[in-house]
């Protein structure tokens, strides 16, 4: 995912939208991205998605004894966290930038202010004749060459588990109790950890929990989108759907 990664912090409540400004390069960053497939790092189920009644008879019984406004402010930080998400996806690469440990993308787990997310150089710079030329590392190469391309970060990996424990507060279901507790750990792992799988399962978490939960993607969604591939894919993440397993 090489390198630019927006955090935005919505209505004050959000680690990932609204607040942070879109990371601006002052030159245009020569880098390739790998691409990196969003299958489930989880072992699949066989459940198969969940009907429209049931994500209504589901959300009703999880958010049951919540005020309206607990409930708006959960779902205002689930649907705005996963639409970025959703969004850095599909047109930024942001897992593939992940993949990498070493990657400047990670600050935004890490730091607040100003942070650097990546390196930006003069287009007509051939990199690979240059390192060759000179027996340059990538790394190298960036650091005589380059520029630095930073961003405000309002809110850290910490802030942002804060602001879910803060919204689940309210929760009395035990199952999305659980939910909203994976969202945490797996931001806290992420951190901890620098593996792109524990971002990917967060992010699948927070699908899951917007479009199948509270949301459905049948009747808020479908009649304004084009393409419904990725709204409607259900990656089975959700502890709610599982009341009474074995397992």
């Amino acid at each position: 995912m090489r390198k630019r990664f927006v955090c935005v912090l919505a209505c004050g409540l959000l680690w990932f939208l609204v607040g942070c400004q879109a990371a601006t390069p002052r030159q245009t960053a020569q880098q390739p991205t790998p691409t990196v497939s969003l299958e489930p790092t989880v072992p699949p189920t066989p459940r198969p998605a969940p009907s429209e009644e049931e994500v209504l008879e589901t959300r009703e019984r999880v958010l049951k004894g919540m005020t309206e406004e607990e409930i708006q402010s959960l779902t205002e930080l689930v649907v705005q966290s996963n639409q970025w998400w959703e969004f850095k996806y599909l047109y930024d690469n942001i897992f593939g930038q992940l993949s990498d440990p070493q990657d400047l993308t990670w600050n935004y787990f890490h730091d607040t202010g100003e942070i650097q997310i990546g390196w930006a150089y003069d287009g007509s710079l051939d990199m690979e004749a240059i390192c060759a030329q000179e027996g340059l590392t990538e790394r190298e190469f960036y650091e005589k060459y380059g520029t630095g391309v930073v961003t405000d970060n309002e809110c850290d990996a910490d802030g942002f588990i804060a602001l879910v424990e803060q919204a689940a507060a309210p929760v009395q279901d035990p199952d999305l109790k659980r939910d909203l507790q994976y969202i945490m750990e797996e931001t806290r792992l992420a951190k901890e950890t620098h593996e792109m799988e524990h971002a990917n399962n967060l992010y699948k978490a927070l699908h899951d929990l917007d479009y199948f939960l509270l949301r459905d993607w049948r009747t808020d969604l479908a009649p304004y989108v084009q393409d419904r591939s990725t709204i409607s894919k259900f990656y089975d993440m959700l502890s709610v759907y599982h009341t009474g397993d074995a397992s």
